[in-house]
């Protein structure tokens, strides 16, 4: 059996698409199953995309933590586009932190959806731009989100040094 990537499948003049959690193969503008592939002797390995890229921190602190760090963030930035955030948090943290569209988008759309983001579209060149910025409920839910976060990692770090063994010695 022939194993083939989903880049070498593309190669050949065929369109993979994502829809919801399956994945939808176009071969010469017909629809195509796995199974199908499979009995043409092609095995397609696609590998898993982590939607997080955390060099240092868990994938769950990231994930937990992503709102808070995209809403404060453009509490401080008048607006951004998603690259320009995803760069921004990828310096912030020495590229301990890096953002993936999967994770960011998704997160925007939402909170676009939730009132608490507004949109605009700029044209830049042949190419549209889409710029994110808070609204007034926006900018308050970042305030109180970054509070509570600050508040949080105070009470962790007083608890889990509480738990940390300190010898102690007799002198």
């Amino acid at each position: 059996m022939t194993k083939m990537s989903a880049n070498n499948l593309m190669r050949s003049k065929s369109i993979i698409r994502k829809n919801g959690s399956s994945i939808i193969f176009y071969l010469r503008n017909q629809v195509v199953t796995r199974q199908y592939l499979k009995n043409l002797g092609i095995d397609l390995h696609i590998p898993k995309i982590p939607m997080y890229i955390c060099f240092m921190y868990s994938n769950e602190l990231v994930k937990g933590t992503l709102k808070t760090i995209v809403l404060s963030l453009l509490a401080k930035h008048s607006r951004m586009y998603g690259y320009e955030i995803t760069q921004h948090v990828k310096e912030q943290t020495g590229g301990k932190i890096q953002l993936t569209e999967g994770a960011l988008y998704p997160l925007l759309h939402r909170l676009e959806a939730d009132g608490l983001l507004l949109t605009e579209k700029v044209n830049i060149g042949k190419r549209v731009r889409k710029y994110y910025k808070l609204t007034k409920t926006g900018s308050e839910t970042a305030g109180s989100l970054v509070a509570e976060f600050k508040e949080f990692t105070q009470t962790m770090g007083k608890l889990i040094d509480s738990f940390i063994y300190k010898p102690q010695y007799n002198v």
